[in-house]
């Protein structure tokens, strides 16, 4: 796992396999791409609309009593602590489950597990309104979500050549960006048109809709390029030919824990993943809360300036991945300055950034906004260019059980961050 393993790796020569098969925009490869993104699109969907329509399932008029907003009030009284414990919930879920569905992925193949992951999370989602009017510990129970990203994420071990690898990563997890954007205005629209009533209406269409994606899936979607029964020959040559240290067979592989978890490079994404997570989940969970209650927008102003830094973030997302590979192919540096880069200007410009509007009055709503747009739409360098490619060039053969690993612990801050928000923002 020594920074002379990603130079070697680097200098593999592609340019030998030179019959790539169709064009990219209809390759197999680039399909399942576009294809995993709008399954990001669903899954957060399902995870992010909940921050939203706890804001119109909340009697206001009852929690704030100098409440100047217009808007219908929701039915429900619960208190900060109680919010930021619904909100946390589905990342207890997420963690417990990484190092056993690490497991499962390596013998059982990504394809079966991603999509009856999805298959639970939608029927859970979907039975979130009649558990509300039980209990919200009955939400809070079926607030889960666990194997589905870390799944989607092993299909690139063995659908991406080495050269593709940041470019069909950043169109796929761009879907988690597309779903950021679109969420809230859309929730924000059921949660006062909805056909069932409002805001239940967000877990009935949310929830059928990873429903159909699973379907989808199951028919379209193959574990490998060697058992795929559309994929033109010549891609398939290219694909198995140009990616590293997969085998065509399912691996049962021995995971060298030990000298990952003694590793400095694994500890450097760790933490870079553990502080991107933590903005992350502080954003997607707590901004259309902020947006209501310090910026004083109604529902459907919340769903418009809310989705204004995830637009930010999409486009961002989407070009970095091909200005990665861009910069490595070449050779303007190298894959671990270029790593190290991506990762330095997503974490540092942000940060003051943030720190610049947390001083300005909830008046400046242009300066506010503007600042937020461009420090939400920076942070995307970190996942598509910086340490989420990391696993990939480090130790191809582990980077599930790498990102299995880092991703438990990163969600972790999506468990501490509503106490914390909680905590300081009880007035």
């Amino acid at each position: 796992m020594a920074d002379a393993h990603v130079e070697n790796e680097n200098n593999l020569d592609e340019d030998r396999v030179t019959e790539k098969g169709p064009p990219k925009w209809r390759s197999t490869r680039f399909f399942l791409a576009y294809f995993l993104g709008l399954g990001l699109v669903v899954i957060f969907y399902q995870r992010v609309s909940f921050s939203m329509a706890i804001v119109c399932m909340m009697n206001h008029t009852a929690l704030d009593l100098h409440r100047q907003r217009s808007g219908a009030d929701g039915p429900f009284v619960w208190d900060k602590e109680l919010q930021g414990l619904l909100l946390g919930a589905l990342y207890w879920g997420y963690t417990v489950a990484q190092i056993p569905g690490s497991y499962v992925i390596h013998r059982r193949g990504a394809r079966a597990v991603v999509g009856f992951s999805v298959v639970a999370m939608s029927l859970f989602f979907t039975l979130c309104h009649p558990a509300s009017l039980l209990s919200p510990w009955a939400v809070f129970a079926l607030r889960v979500a666990a194997l589905a990203i870390p799944g989607m994420y092993s299909m690139w071990g063995r659908w991406a050549p080495v050269s593709e690898r940041a470019q069909l990563l950043g169109i796929s997890f761009a879907g988690q960006m597309v779903a950021n954007a679109s969420v809230f205005p859309f929730t924000a629209m059921l949660c006062e048109e909805g056909p069932w009533g409002g805001w239940p209406s967000v877990f009935y269409v949310f929830g059928g809709l990873g429903l159909v994606w699973s379907i989808a899936w199951f028919v379209l979607v193959r574990d490998s390029p060697e058992i795929h029964p559309r994929i033109d020959p010549k891609e398939k040559e290219y694909i198995v030919n140009s990616r590293a240290a997969v085998t065509a067979q399912q691996e049962k592989l021995d995971v060298p824990w030990r000298q990952i978890l003694t590793s400095w490079c694994f500890w450097a994404i760790a933490v870079a993943q553990f502080t991107y997570n933590w903005g992350f989940f502080l954003m997607i969970s707590n901004l259309p809360t902020f947006m209501y209650e310090a910026m004083r927008f109604d529902i459907k102003s919340n769903g418009v300036f809310s989705m204004l830094p995830y637009i930010s973030l999409f486009f961002v997302m989407s070009g970095a991945g091909f200005l990665s590979d861009f910069i490595i192919k070449r050779r303007f540096v190298t894959v671990l300055g270029a790593r190290k880069l991506y990762t330095a200007i997503a974490y540092v410009i942000p940060a003051v950034l943030l720190v610049v509007m947390s001083h300005l009055p909830c008046t400046e709503v242009a300066a506010v906004m503007i600042l937020l747009v461009v420090a939400v739409g920076l942070t995307g360098l970190a996942p598509t260019g910086g340490f989420f490619v990391n696993p990939y060039d480090i130790a191809p053969r582990y980077a599930v059980s790498i990102c299995t690993a880092t991703n438990t612990m990163a969600t972790m801050s999506g468990v501490i961050n509503p106490y914390v928000v909680a905590a300081v923002t009880k007035d």
